[in-house]
């Protein structure tokens, strides 16, 4: 596809006009209906008039520069930059070879030849190798004055989206109207056709929406328009309302189309579509179960009344003081530190713990209260799990008589 003169890079003038203001150098030669032109420049001012250097059969513009050092930081250029732009190019421009040669002192550095015949089938490929389809899903749509060229499949494994749009060339990073309608065109007809299809019972309740359709979406967008309107100065974002209308109309018609011929593909995109919505919707679940025993726990503990907990919330940091009774719980609470020390008062005796059955253990209170407090979880058989332990150290403070030796001995018992 052919770029009109309105449908040019947007950033070419004002580009232009930068490199011209901050070189202390700058030549520019035109081939362009059989002849050969030449000017020079310097911060912006003519040097010289426009030479006309001869015939030529060649065409297309040539820019010499040499950046100012006297306004600039830096007058290192990034060659890597040169190179993803015209390797950009290369996939927008199918079968345009480009040569790019990095000199330095006049020797040649680095070169660099960019060509795909395929196009943008090449640069998908190159974002991403793992997909849903063997073959991604490509269509254009050309007007007078607009033209898109859309490719897309899916990762299966990634709950990512991955977006690249452009606009005359122009990389859009922020995207714009061209991607919006394409999302927009993508949502309806693969809502449609899951509805049409029944392919979700009504007993599950599971509605797709339009980030499920998006989960694992790998896409380039290439928009070709006259005369874009972009939203900042630095032209990363279309907002021409009318190309959101004409991406969405591409997207749709011929999308509706493909489905309806190729029943196969339709259901890849919309089963994989379903399975992000089971996926999202088993998440959420799982996140209010946790936040509901979260709840409960929270409320369990700080109905302990002789339990204080401390601020932080790392466990390798947290130490949980058991001590003996209500008068050793008050020493301990006085000189804690209350960052990272927390207090529990056991009763005189609690229940002797050695040989007692688990049932046994688990239904006394005191120790009920303490296997809440450091978090430990166990199975139907009584095999406790000690993975989301909120204490890494305990520490039993008692008197040195035969009750606290007891209180001791039946905390290491317990534990």
């Amino acid at each position: 596809m052919n770029l009109t003169s309105s449908m040019e890079d947007p950033w070419n003038g004002v580009g232009s006009k930068c490199i011209n203001a901050l070189s202390t150098y700058c030549l520019v030669s035109v081939c362009r209906d059989g002849k050969k032109k030449s000017q020079e420049f310097s911060r912006g001012i003519p040097v010289t008039d426009l030479q006309f250097l001869g015939k030529t059969q060649e065409t297309g513009t040539t820019t010499s520069f040499i950046p100012d050092d006297e306004i600039l930081h830096t007058t290192d250029l990034d060659p890597n930059l040169v190179l993803d732009l015209f390797e950009k190019s290369s996939y927008l421009n199918k079968g345009l070879q480009f040569k790019v040669y990095i000199l330095k002192n006049d020797e040649v550095i680095t070169q660099k030849s960019f060509l795909s015949q395929a196009g943008l089938p090449d640069y998908i490929t190159k974002l991403d190798s793992n997909f849903l389809m063997n073959k991604p899903i490509y269509f254009e749509n050309k007007s007078e004055t607009k033209e898109t060229e859309i490719i897309f499949n899916y990762n299966p494994k990634s709950e990512n989206e991955i977006i690249v749009s452009f606009v005359n060339g122009a990389e859009t990073s922020e995207h714009g109207t061209h991607v919006t309608g394409f999302k927009m065109g993508l949502s309806k007809v693969v809502l449609a056709y899951i509805e049409k299809n029944k392919m979700i019972p009504k007993k599950e309740g599971l509605i797709v929406t339009g980030d499920d359709i998006k989960e694992g979406l790998v896409c380039i967008i290439n928009a070709k328009y006259e005369e874009p309107e972009f939203e900042g100065q630095t032209k990363t974002k279309l907002s021409s309302k009318d190309m959101q209308g004409f991406s969405q109309v591409a997207t749709t018609e011929y999308l509706n189309e493909l489905f309806s011929k190729n029943p196969k593909i339709a259901r890849l995109v919309c089963e994989k579509a379903i399975i992000s919505a089971k996926s999202r919707l088993a998440a959420k679940r799982s996140k209010e179960r946790s936040k509901k025993e979260s709840s409960k726990l929270f409320s369990s503990l700080s109905s302990i009344s002789k339990y204080s907990s401390c601020e932080t919330k790392k466990p390798e940091e947290r130490e949980l003081w058991i001590c003996e009774g209500k008068s050793g719980g008050g020493s301990i609470n006085e000189a804690r530190d209350t960052y990272f020390q927390s207090k529990y008062a056991l009763r005189g005796k609690p229940l002797n713990a050695y040989e007692t059955p688990f049932h046994k253990i688990t239904e006394n209170a005191e120790f009920s209260d303490l296997i809440s407090i450091l978090n430990i979880r166990f199975d139907k058989k009584g095999k406790a799990d000690i993975s989301d332990l909120r204490y890494h150290k305990i520490m039993v403070a008692s008197d040195s008589d035969s009750d606290g030796s007891f209180l001791t001995l039946d905390c290491e018992s317990n534990i």
